[in-house]
């Protein structure tokens, strides 16, 4: 028998309900290969109003990251979630455990290598990134998440919704 060792990421997707600040569901659905492809399966299914998408503060390998800013970039621009906001996470967990001062010399790093300050202004206005310790996240910075997505979805055309949550 083989011993098991918590370590083996999980490949699945996962859905949750959630009622504050107002009802709402989130699917978590990995990055992994095999995930990726199945993806379109469900914003071409089901209306999309917000990805959030997370990647690793201190990532060093500069091809892992490039297919992430490709993965960002083209999921941005699908015609499903076009009207939708991205929430772009990055987490600085692993940061903290690599290189304590890393992000404190050079916070924008991870910004500037997914691309994020070359955003045609249609995805610019409903994509905002957030650095934060996913692990340690306080309430607060979640609150700042969800504020700034309600703020995005309630504007009027051509970039919102006009939902009025909350």
């Amino acid at each position: 028998m083989e011993k098991e060792d918590f370590k083996t990421l999980d490949p699945g997707y996962h859905y949750e309900d959630f009622t504050y600040p107002w009802n709402h569901g989130m699917w978590e659905v990995p990055g992994t290969q095999a995930m990726r492809q199945m993806w379109p399966a469900f914003y071409h299914a089901i209306k999309i109003h917000c990805v959030v998408f997370v990647v690793d503060g201190m990532e060093v390998d500069d091809q892992k990251i490039t297919v992430a800013k490709k993965l960002l970039h083209v999921l941005m621009n699908e015609d499903e979630l076009r009207k939708s906001c991205f929430v772009v996470i990055i987490n600085e967990k692993k940061a903290r455990e690599r290189d304590k001062d890393a992000l404190e010399t050079n916070p924008d790093r991870m910004y500037y290598k997914l691309g994020l300050h070359t955003l045609h202004a249609s995805c610019e206005k409903r994509t905002r990134w957030f650095p934060m310790n996913v692990l340690e996240m306080k309430p607060k910075q979640w609150q700042d998440v969800l504020e700034w997505v309600k703020t995005v979805l309630n504007k009027p055309e051509p970039h919102g919704f006009a939902l009025k949550i909350g």
